[in-house]
């Protein structure tokens, strides 16, 4: 593969002219590891979340049916 510095040749133009761009970083895998992780917790997070709005909504209308029983 022709390089020049870092920089790495992608496409040969149609002027004859060689263009050269930046090798993509590729995050190591204990990077990739610890997205994941935060991810899946965030994930986890929302749906405790719901859940408890969804035992409050549940609550707030078994409340509001107990009142309007009792007038």
């Amino acid at each position: 593969m022709f390089t020049w510095g870092w920089l790495r040749r992608t496409a040969v133009l149609w002027d004859g002219r060689v263009r050269f761009a930046r090798p993509k970083r590729r995050p190591p895998a204990t990077v990739k590891a610890n997205a994941r992780k935060r991810r899946r917790l965030a994930q986890r997070n929302a749906q405790v979340l719901r859940e408890g709005e969804q035992r409050l909504a549940v609550r707030a209308a078994a409340a509001a049916a107990a009142a309007k029983q009792g007038e």
